[in-house]
């Protein structure tokens, strides 16, 4: 079978596929006609061809450890014009819990909230719901709590081969201070150059956050609670120092009734 003939076969299996397909995938179903090395090839060459020719709306590119055509960055605002086509909706929250479990995996929900400094719960939930997120096993920490990390359609999302393409916390550092300049704070800088790695390399829109606004009510109704606990702790001392001084002063006066003789007269 002539090489352009594999080429053709393979553009039309990817076209179909739904999801990456891996190179070792794509060999079985030629029947070992073709080794693996032969089709990786093959792959790279119209992987190369598609890159290119500018006009070309599609590329193909290794993601989540397969193949698959993937729209050109340029012509994305177009395809989104599409009302069938949405991209994955995210806070800026949970690009925070994302980013934290993809840079620490495997990692507890307890060790995501310890970083973040507020309870993750309802996040976690977001991001396992829109499968970025899966359970990966227990840790050998007391109790064996879950362990979390990323999912195949994360590393497909994000147009990631593998978690090690992600750029290295240097790398972000580096990309804050050449952005922002070096403020020595890179709290809200960490955060916008996260929106810069989503907005380069996904389909991933980031949209107003109203878990923050939840988060911040929850946190004021915990304030709120433990000023009320400290009010009713302080009216509950009080009760019972006037019980106490009541329970003397009856026992004092009945003490006296006790002592005092009956005048009989």
């Amino acid at each position: 079978m002539e090489k352009e003939r594999v080429k053709g076969i393979l553009e039309s299996i990817l076209f179909a596929s739904e999801k990456p397909l891996s190179t070792e995938r794509l060999t079985v179903i030629f029947e070992d006609a073709y080794t693996k090395e032969e089709v990786q090839s093959v792959l790279e060459e119209l992987s190369q061809e598609l890159s290119s020719t500018e006009n070309r709306g599609f590329k193909l590119e290794q993601v989540a450890g397969g193949w698959q055509f993937r729209t050109k960055d340029e012509n994305n605002s177009w395809v989104k014009k599409l009302e069938s086509i949405r991209p994955i909706r995210i806070s800026p929250t949970a690009l925070e819990v994302l980013a934290i479990i993809a840079y620490k995996q495997p990692i507890t929900k307890a060790e995501t909230d310890k970083i973040r400094g507020v309870d993750s719960t309802h996040i976690f939930k977001t991001l396992m719901d829109k499968n970025l997120v899966r359970i990966c096993g227990r840790s050998d920490l007391p109790g064996k709590p879950l362990l979390y990390s990323t999912t195949p359609e994360f590393l497909e999302v994000f147009g990631l081969n593998e978690i090690r393409e992600l750029p290295s916390i240097t790398e972000i550092e580096e990309m804050v201070s050449r952005s922002f300049g070096d403020s020595g704070d890179y709290g809200t800088e960490l955060n916008e150059s996260l929106r810069m790695i989503v907005d380069e390399k996904s389909n991933i829109e980031i949209v107003d956050d109203p878990e923050l606004d939840a988060e911040t009510t929850i946190q004021e109704m915990k304030e709120l609670g433990r000023e009320l606990r400290v009010d009713i702790d302080l009216v509950q001392e009080k009760v019972d120092i006037i019980f106490e001084d009541a329970c003397r002063k009856y026992a004092t006066q009945r003490q006296k009734n006790y002592e005092e003789p009956i005048n009989r007269d």
